[in-house]
């Protein structure tokens, strides 16, 4: 017979789950909120010891500048984020899903990356990932450059180098200034096949505002 005073530890598998859900709950009727979230002179009331633990940037503010006990209000004011995504990024903290789609993605990487949600970087950076086509890759390369969104920048590289042809003849690639078309064209593994699609390329980029790159005197 086993050890009278041994001891077995079980767990809930929903337990995080659960309490996640309450809080959520609590949030959206604004029971036992302690704070007011201030976006864009709109008060949303949350839980002070929530966004603490999940943001390691409002967890910053609040140890700068702790509540009063003076029973008034505490108030966290929140700059570059709008209320929308707000929203969206309260959603996630109490539920560890976000809604992303190509018109927000980047939006919400902003917000993410000031409030130091590394997880929620990463969902977003999986996202980008699958987004990335002709038409955006010049664009998601320079978003995911300031960033820092390493892997996204490397993938949509690699389909700018491979896919040359068909982003030459996008609205993003005529667009480029002339620093970055050099870059562009400078990229070790461009794959053009023939010097003549380069050649073709710079003569629609120039065509595209003729007046301000103009080759000669």
């Amino acid at each position: 017979m086993a050890d009278s005073n041994s001891m077995t530890v079980v767990s809930d598998p929903q337990h995080a789950a659960k309490l996640l859900r309450a809080m959520s709950s609590f949030r959206e009727e604004s029971d036992f909120c302690d704070a007011l979230l201030i976006v864009e002179e709109q008060e949303i009331p949350v839980q002070r010891n929530i966004l603490a633990a999940a943001s390691p940037y409002i967890r910053a503010k609040l140890n700068y500048n702790p509540p009063k006990d003076d029973g008034s209000i505490y108030r966290i004011q929140m700059e570059g984020i709008s209320v929308t995504i707000m929203k969206e990024i309260l959603d996630y903290i109490f539920s560890g899903q976000v809604r992303l789609n190509e018109e927000t993605i980047q939006d919400v990487v902003q917000a993410a990356d000031l409030l130091l949600l590394t997880d929620l970087k990463t969902l977003c950076c999986e996202f980008l990932e699958g987004c990335i086509t002709a038409e955006n890759c010049i664009g998601i390369r320079d978003f995911a450059l300031h960033y820092c969104l390493n892997h996204v920048y490397y993938l949509a590289t690699e389909y700018l180098e491979t896919h040359f042809r068909d982003v030459s003849c996008t609205e993003e690639f005529l667009e480029l200034n002339q620093n970055k078309l050099k870059e562009v064209l400078s990229l070790e593994k461009l794959n053009v096949g023939n010097e003549k699609y380069v050649f073709e390329a710079v003569i629609r980029w120039i065509s595209h505002d003729p007046e301000v790159r103009k080759v000669g005197p």
